[in-house]
């Protein structure tokens, strides 16, 4: 009533937004860095073979297709299963991101050990750490959707150009942020930059395994 505004967002409000924004930005411009198709689940990432025994398993296909109609009828079921997994794994991608908060925090609260930092603080910023992420995902994701449109060329997903502009994201944000909000001097924000950005890789691996996995038992 008295025209009070708050300066900012509360940090689960931000993420929320923010997440709404890169999902509705990966429908547009085919985004995969958070959401991956099961061709991709079964095929280039490292737990491919865990992932392939799995769907055998959940599809009841434990034994080898003997002749080529068994064969026929395999891939079929798979291609079937395939559609049904990706329309799945979009919407449960957009609450599995949220595990990175919680594992970040964590990583934040061990490089700070003895620092008296309560983890509430390592969740806040690890919550803007996501959400700048997801923004930043999302704004590339878009622009290079663009730029291909202008070119004339066919829709791609550059799994290594998004990742290698994910991680420079990620520890730029990451070393700012440090300085901002703990007031951490410069080389130990970036020493610890440089931890939390070699630890990206594993978790996000960890993350793509865990949507794999509660999508395959959401598909049923």
């Amino acid at each position: 009533m008295r025209g009070d505004r708050r300066r900012f967002l509360a940090p689960v409000k931000l993420f929320l937004l923010c997440n709404l924004i890169y999902f509705v930005a990966a429908a547009q411009a085919g985004i995969g860095v958070l959401t991956v198709p099961l061709r991709v689940q079964t095929g280039p990432m490292m737990y491919h073979g865990v992932a392939n025994a799995m769907v055998d398993d959940h599809l009841q296909m434990k034994a080898p297709a003997m002749t080529l109609e068994a064969k026929a009828e395999r891939d079929s079921i798979k291609n079937v299963f395939a559609t049904k997994y990706d329309g799945a794994t979009v919407g449960i991608g957009k609450v599995i991101v949220a595990v990175l908060i919680p594992l970040y925090a964590i990583a934040f609260q061990i490089l700070y050990v003895g620092r008296r930092r309560y983890f509430a603080e390592h969740l806040i910023l690890s919550t803007h750490l996501t959400a700048f992420l997801l923004v930043a995902v999302a704004v590339m994701g878009l622009v290079a959707a663009g730029a291909q449109r202008l070119a004339m060329a066919g829709p791609q997903n550059d799994e290594l150009l998004f990742g290698t502009f994910f991680t420079v994201a990620f520890g730029t944000y990451a070393y700012l942020a440090q300085r901002v909000a703990y007031g951490t001097e410069r080389t130990g924000a970036a020493v610890r930059t440089g931890l939390l950005t070699l630890s990206m890789v594993p978790i996000l691996v960890a993350l793509k395994f865990v949507l794999f996995v509660v999508t395959l038992h959401w598909v049923g």
